[in-house]
């Protein structure tokens, strides 16, 4: 591509270029081997973009749309969880003793409130809210456009001005059929920097810090899901799949989905199920018969119209386990 990188934070707004013809793979090569990082930002934002890219809206232009603060909710947990609770550093130590505009902002709440050293996922609502309101405008200023610059806007448009990032068909075909892939990749790259960091400041390794970087937005508590569910389309009494009858607080949830493939939690691919159910599936999508039931659920309840069976397929092209049924009797 012959050009330079680290640019294009202080860019506004950025236009899609035509990608008909783009090497999407060369694009983020460029981006996470040989992109100018002078913090992680461009690893957790693009572990943020494809965590959210089944939450995009269609417009009627064609383009796939997503709000910059979803994106951002899902870095900034992602940062609160590397800053906060697993102490990783995200940007080598300046002379100056500098660190990362985020990891500053996260790192000032703990110093007022040492007891905010927990999972993002724990932490108040009103503490939620702040740290998002603190944080975002250095998303903002430093994230986007940033990446945008160095893929030469290829991958996707931005608005700062509107809050939103749009994708056409053609890169949103390449991130969601090669998601698994561009996942492993950019965890490796971001663990290699992590453990750069740490070694040019003298730190002890952490343990289990691939492990923590790979889940640190796993939700551990879905009791606030289930309730959301439980309040907007009912059905808690009855497994999804089996019909087992199941008494009060014995549903679980499942992501019909597999969560290590969407990685995320929205309403639209949750239902309950008995626990047996839930362990025999674990990370394979249910049968057709399912999905269907899934998406009619959804449009009777206005979960959204999301295609199931098309996000079947493209999980199955990423290596998902297909085809699951329950056990008879």
């Amino acid at each position: 591509m012959g050009k330079m990188y680290g640019g294009g934070h202080r860019l506004k707004e950025g236009e899609l270029k035509d990608n008909s013809s783009a090497d999407f793979f060369a694009c983020l090569a460029h981006s996470l081997f040989e992109g100018k990082h002078s913090a992680t930002y461009k690893f957790g934002f693009l572990k943020s973009l494809l965590d959210n890219l089944f939450s995009s809206e269609k417009g009627d232009d064609g383009l796939f749309y997503l709000d910059l603060r979803t994106i951002a909710s899902t870095f900034v947990t992602i940062y609160w969880n590397a800053v906060v609770l697993y102490d990783i550093p995200q940007m080598p130590m300046t002379s100056e003793g500098k660190t990362s505009g985020i990891a500053r902002v996260f790192k000032d709440m703990l110093s007022a409130n040492p007891l905010l050293k927990a999972p993002f996922e724990s932490l108040r609502t009103d503490v939620k809210i702040e740290a998002m309101k603190k944080a975002y405008p250095v998303f903002k200023e430093n994230v986007i456009g940033a990446f945008y610059y160095d893929t030469e806007g290829l991958i996707y448009g931005f608005s700062k001005k509107e809050n939103c990032l749009w994708l056409n068909q053609n890169s949103m075909d390449f991130l969601s059929h090669h998601k698994s892939l561009i996942d492993q990749v950019n965890y490796y790259e971001w663990l290699k920097m992590c453990e750069k960091i740490l070694k040019e400041h003298g730190l002890e390794p952490i343990p289990y810090l691939s492990t923590k970087l790979e889940e640190i937005t796993k939700r551990v508590n879905l009791q606030p899901f289930k309730e959301a569910l439980e309040r907007d389309c009912g059905g808690n009494n009855i497994c999804f799949y089996c019909g087992k009858p199941l008494r009060k607080g014995e549903g679980e949830l499942d992501h019909v989905i597999p969560w290590s493939f969407i990685k995320s939690d929205p309403e639209w691919n949750f239902v309950f199920a008995c626990r047996s159910c839930n362990n025999g599936k674990r990370d394979a999508i249910p049968s057709t018969e399912y999905l269907d039931l899934v998406q009619k659920r959804n449009e009777r309840f206005n979960l959204g119209n999301h295609d199931m069976r098309a996000l079947a397929r493209i999980a199955a092209y990423n290596g998902v386990k297909t085809g699951w049924k329950p056990k008879k009797g």
